[in-house]
């Protein structure tokens, strides 16, 4: 409703060059967490656990992409504009697990200081997108809690 496209979209918006870019940064994030999850002889644990966060944010991040496309290119005779905030809202919900485990793994080894207290509110936002996915709280309170979560969350890989 409130994030819908915007009318002048054209139908083919998903349907060609952009949907073929989407694809392959899907395919690739996969194949990234393959690699990544990889064990070699010898690792040691804590670069494998870093790894293993890594991975679990390349799979849940394919599959937010997956489902922003299906909120774009899925529309049909019973589509509205709460049909494509649901699709997005459960396409934030897998980015925010994906950073999430990417965000427990950096606090506990990279930087040490924080106390989890990002990783606390990727948990906290997790539950809320859930919950927004299950109809218990309005979407679109959850998607203008996004918007000030998101940038708190990644201020944590920039430093």
């Amino acid at each position: 409703m409130m994030y819908e496209l915007p009318p002048g979209t054209p139908g083919i918006y998903y349907h060609e060059i952009n949907f073929l870019v989407e694809l392959v940064s899907i395919i690739t994030f996969f194949v990234v967490a393959i690699i990544l999850a990889l064990k070699k002889e010898g690792e040691v644990e804590s670069t494998r656990k870093i790894k293993n966060g890594y991975a679990f944010f390349s799979i849940f991040y394919a599959m937010c992409r997956i489902f922003f496309i299906v909120a774009v290119w899925y529309p049909d005779e019973t589509w509205s504009a709460n049909s494509y905030d649901f699709f997005v809202v459960i396409g934030y919900f897998f980015a925010c697990i994906g950073l999430t485990s990417m965000i427990l793994v950096v606090e506990k080894f990279l930087i040490t200081k924080t106390r989890h207290v990002f990783s606390i509110i990727g948990l906290v936002m997790s539950v809320l997108y859930f919950l927004a996915i299950l109809g218990i709280l309005s979407q679109d309170l959850v998607l203008y809690l996004s918007y000030v979560s998101s940038p708190v969350l990644t201020v944590v890989m920039v430093f």
